[in-house]
C-alpha cells in the first residue's frame, strides 16, 4: 500500500508542479493563456475542459487552489486509492463539460473546479458510507478554504460559481455511484488480508494474530 500511495502522490505532485510551471511561464512571457479556459458553447472553448486548471489569474488564485487540491488529493489517494484516478478524471471532464454546456458566456479558468469536486467526493463518500473521519476531513478542508460556500453562489462576476457548483455535484454523484465499490482503509494489514471483492477477511486477520503470538512465544 505504501508504494502505491507514494506513486500516486508523486503523480499528482507532478501535476501540481506543471500547473505552477504553466503560471510561471505566463508571468515570464507576460502573457495570459485565457484561451485555454472554458468558453461555454463554443468550439474553441472545448479545449478549456482540459486546459482550464493550467490557467490562473494571480499568485493568490494559484496558491489557494494548489493547497486545497494537494490536501484533497492526498486524502483521496490514502482512503480511496483504488478509485482516485477514475474519480479525478471524471470530475475534471464532467465538471468542465457542464460548465461548457451551462456556464455564462465568459472564459472560466483555474483549478478550483477540481478542488470542489474532490471535496464533494470526500464529503459525500463519508455521508453515504457512514465514515465520520472522511466527513471531518472534508469539513476541515472547507474550513481552511475561506470563501468555499460563497464560491457556490453567483455573487462575484470574476468567480466561476458554475465550475464550483457543477464539480461539487459531480463529486457527490461519483460518491454515490462508488459508495459500495471500495471500503476505506482502516488497518495497515488491509492489502494482505482482503478478499477478492475488497472486503475485510476476519478469518485471515485472526490467523495472522495467532501466528504472531506463536512466533513471540
Amino acid at each position: 500500500m505504501i508504494v502505491k500511495y507514494k506513486s500516486a502522490l508523486i503523480l499528482y505532485g507532478m501535476l501540481l508542479l506543471i500547473i505552477t510551471f504553466s503560471f510561471v511561464i505566463q508571468l515570464i512571457t507576460n502573457t495570459h493563456w485565457v484561451y485555454l479556459g472554458i468558453k461555454p458553447r463554443s468550439v474553441e472553448g472545448l479545449l478549456g475542459i482540459i486546459g482550464t486548471p493550467f490557467v490562473h489569474s494571480d499568485w493568490e488564485h494559484l496558491i489557494n487552489n494548489l493547497l486545497s487540491l494537494a490536501i484533497g488529493l492526498s486524502i483521496t489517494v490514502y482512503y480511496y486509492k483504488e478509485l482516485v484516478n477514475q474519480v479525478f478524471i471524471y470530475i475534471w471532464i464532467m465538471g468542465g463539460l457542464m460548465v461548457w454546456l451551462f456556464g455564462r458566456d465568459a472564459y472560466h479558468v483555474g483549478a478550483s473546479g477540481l478542488v470542489y469536486g474532490i471535496i464533494g467526493f470526500i464529503l459525500f463518500s463519508g455521508l453515504f458510507r457512514g465514515e465520520k473521519r472522511a466527513i471531518a476531513l472534508a469539513l476541515l478542508i472547507i474550513f481552511l478554504n475561506q470563501g468555499f460556500i460563497i464560491g457556490l453562489l453567483p455573487l462575484q462576476k470574476q468567480v466561476s460559481y458554475e465550475a464550483h457548483l457543477y464539480s461539487l455535484t459531480t463529486g457527490a454523484v461519483l460518491a454515490y455511484y462508488f459508495r459500495n465499490d471500495y471500503k476505506q482503509i482502516k488497518d495497515p494489514h488491509w492489502n494482505d488480508q482482503n478478499n477478492d471483492n475488497g472486503t475485510w477477511n476476519y478469518q485471515k486477520h485472526i490467523q495472522l494474530e495467532t501466528n504472531e503470538k506463536e512466533d513471540k512465544s
